[in-house]
């Protein structure tokens, strides 16, 4: 082989090299996450910043751009309508913050004012206050104007503004929460930084965004980073490496085809079940961590574009076809036999609800049927899963579809669709009257014939007080009816079914499957790149 044809060679070789890798950057793999922390958002709209060292404050695209530096290590963070209503502010405008703060450390040595910096419309200035009335802003503004060199105006805080402040100096900072400000350590921000917040504990960036009057705290962070705090929340650290790895795919997959799921908002994904569980640096674990550096860059593909990478807890024996869940046929999530799921933990389970707790869900769910006299199951999955039950009330009837009856009951509590409905109830041996012989049911659902009057069958509004005189015609009992007031779920599985059972993952990883074959048996005919 000539010297040119080797370099021909290697230059096929690279350019191969060079389309796989631009074909993979096409998945758009961003720099950053905003997750919104809703799990932590309380009802006092202020929160709890701190770092060893003090904080950078700044912007950040792909690099963070420090635009103020706050040396206290605790800051409070809130919302400004709640802590100032009014404030003072100088016209004269500064194009940067750092020619700012000179002049308000002379302000507050020399005259002794409370002055502090606010961001508005790109433009920083020097405001004074906080003042919780009108009033004692024109008092303030009036003491003011012969000691200040320039024009002062009242005005009141804006409906987004976000309040900074510590115990020691009051009023550090004042800004808009549009504008993108996030908050870093400042001691190792430029390797690693980790900010705690109320008790938790985030990498990277921290911001704040106002919906509603409502503070949400946002993480920014790497994809790689914000795993670290998902997959251990998600699986156990103590599971076999290669279903750690698996998961840590599919949690990188559901990053990635998510994005936008909350973009009006004003972040990515939130850090509840909505999204996927989100501990932050605290729930860190080595072992997840490695699993997550170790498939670096790897997503789950079909036909060349990431996949909805569902997974849920235990399958109960069989995955579910993607229609029978959601709504459309999904080609890569289809039914699978899962073996491996089975004798897991809720590979089987009972539910007891009372007749009154499922009219308590209901009134809260704004369904008002009445009393519940029947369940049916009206129409199942090729694979059992529930796709239609009706609850008859003496009042109406509701319909429930497919995970509906999930959510209004807790995803926690209705663990799959996957079951039979039972009763709690008495059951017994009866003639129907129709000729159809002796069948086996319960008394809740049964006429009753009536032992004052032949005639009347009697299913009745109200049992609580009855008591049935049962009889084999050998054996006789008395029972109460109130004891027979319960609506039994048999189900199997936990979770919606679709893609992969994380119990099935751990039982293939410890029969010695590697994680590329635990995700393509529960994803079909997809590839990992």
């Amino acid at each position: 082989m000539g010297r040119k044809n080797i370099i021909y060679i290697l230059f096929a070789i690279i350019l191969v090299m060079s389309t796989r890798s631009y074909s993979y950057a096409s998945y758009d793999i961003p720099d950053y996450v905003d997750i919104g922390l809703k799990s932590i958002m309380n009802g006092s709209n202020t929160y709890t910043v701190q770092s060893t060292d003090g904080f950078n404050v700044g912007e950040v695209e792909r690099d963070f751009e420090t635009i103020l530096r706050i040396k206290e290590d605790e800051i409070t963070v809130g919302y400004a309508q709640n802590i100032s209503p009014y404030i003072i502010v100088m016209d004269k405008e500064f194009d940067d913050i750092s020619d700012i703060t000179d002049e308000i450390d002379e302000l507050k040595d020399d005259e002794d004012l409370l002055a502090f910096i606010y961001a508005c419309n790109g433009g920083y200035y020097i405001a004074f206050g906080p003042y919780t009335s009108e009033r004692e802003a024109e008092s303030d503004y009036r003491s003011m104007e012969d000691d200040i060199n320039g024009d002062l105006k009242i005005i009141t805080t804006d409906d987004d503004a976000i309040a900074v402040y510590d115990d020691y100096e009051g009023m550090l900072f004042l800004y808009n929460s549009e504008d993108s400000t996030y908050f870093i350590s400042a001691d190792n921000w430029d390797k690693e930084s980790v900010v705690e917040l109320d008790n938790n504990a985030y990498r990277d960036y921290i911001g704040f965004t106002v919906r509603n009057k409502k503070i949400i705290p946002i993480n920014r962070v790497t994809v790689d980073h914000y795993l670290y705090g998902v997959v251990p929340r998600e699986i156990s650290p103590s599971w076999h490496e290669e279903a750690l790895k698996a998961q840590a795919i599919a949690a990188r997959n559901f990053t990635i085809v998510n994005i936008d799921r909350h973009n009006a908002e004003g972040f990515d994904l939130c850090d509840n079940n909505h999204c996927q569980v989100y501990g932050g640096y605290k729930w860190e674990d080595s072992k997840t961590n490695d699993a997550i550096d170790d498939t670096r860059n790897e997503l789950i593909t079909y036909d060349g574009e990431p996949i909805y990478a569902y997974y849920h807890s235990n399958s109960g024996g069989k995955t579910e076809n993607s229609e029978n869940v959601w709504s459309n046929p999904v080609p890569y999530l289809k039914s699978v036999e899962d073996k491996f799921s089975v004798g897991s933990p809720n590979t089987n389970w009972q539910l007891v609800l009372t007749n009154d707790k499922v009219r308590e869900v209901f009134s809260r769910n704004g369904i008002d049927i009445g009393e519940i006299l029947s369940i049916d199951v009206l129409s199942k999955s090729e694979n059992g899963r529930i796709l239609e039950i009706e609850f008859e009330g003496k009042y109406g009837s509701k319909v429930f579809e497919k995970e509906e009856i999930r959510k209004i009951f807790g995803y926690n509590i209705v663990k799959s669709t996957w079951f039979d409905i039972g009763s709690s109830g008495i059951e017994t041996y009866v003639i129907d009257g129709l000729g159809n012989g002796i069948q086996r049911m319960s008394v809740d659902s049964a006429f009753i014939l009536s032992g004052h009057s032949n005639n009347i069958a009697n299913r009745g509004t109200n049992r609580k007080n009855i008591r049935y005189n049962l009889t084999d015609g050998e054996n006789h009992k008395t029972i109460n009816q109130s004891s027979s007031e319960g609506i039994v779920f048999n189900g199997k599985g936990w979770g919606h079914g679709l893609g992969m059972s994380q119990w099935g993952a751990k039982k293939m990883a410890e029969l010695g499957y590697s994680y590329e074959q635990i995700i393509e048996y529960y994803y079909n005919d997809v590839e990992i790149e």
